[in-house]
């Protein structure tokens, strides 16, 4: 009876392994899919090409996020803060979900003067290395309100916008490193 119960534990471990293994992996190819499809996004983004951005989407997101919402959501953010002609990536964290989730944080000058906007893009990696989001971020920083606001509660905010910790240092002006 032992005997059998060992087999089954080994059958199911197995098939536990053999899932996992069919997951997607963190490899140079997988950093190179995430950059070169973030690089294809903050090209887009700055041309209001709202059709070929949301192509980028995952394809649960674009089930659920119309056309013209997502006219929508860029148009208030290019009202809020002008248009912002670049977009500069900093940092890349991996997470494990059902899929491997690559979360990538930038920042970019506006238009408007002292206006900055800092965010992040969460991508979805599947099994057969297909890329798409599924969130996209995007911070509307006004220096001129983060200076009035007291710098701890400022700091700690610019950090939840996902902005780089040099560039919390330059807009209010003290070291937090």
């Amino acid at each position: 009876m032992k005997f059998r119960y060992v087999i089954v534990a080994c059958l199911l471990v197995l098939a536990l392994l053999q899932s996992a293994a069919a997951r997607v992996q963190r490899d140079e190819k997988t950093d190179k899919l995430v950059k070169g499809a973030t690089n294809a996004l903050f090209e887009l983004l700055p041309k209001n090409d709202f059709e070929a951005a949301r192509a980028f989407m995952a394809d649960e997101l674009a089930a659920i996020t119309s056309l013209e919402d997502w006219k929508k959501l860029r148009r208030q953010i290019a009202l809020d803060a002008g248009s912002t002609p670049g977009y500069t990536a900093y940092q890349t964290t991996y997470y494990e979900k059902n899929t491997l989730l690559a979360a990538v944080d930038f920042y970019g000058q506006a238009a408007r003067p002292d206006t900055y906007v800092c965010g992040f893009v969460v991508w979805e990696i599947v099994e057969n290395k297909e890329i798409g989001f599924i969130r996209l971020e995007e911070n509307v920083v006004s220096v001129a309100v983060f200076k009035s606001m007291p710098q701890q509660q400022a700091a700690q905010l610019l950090t939840n916008f996902r902005c780089p910790v040099p560039f919390i240092e330059k807009v209010l002006g003290v070291a937090i490193r």
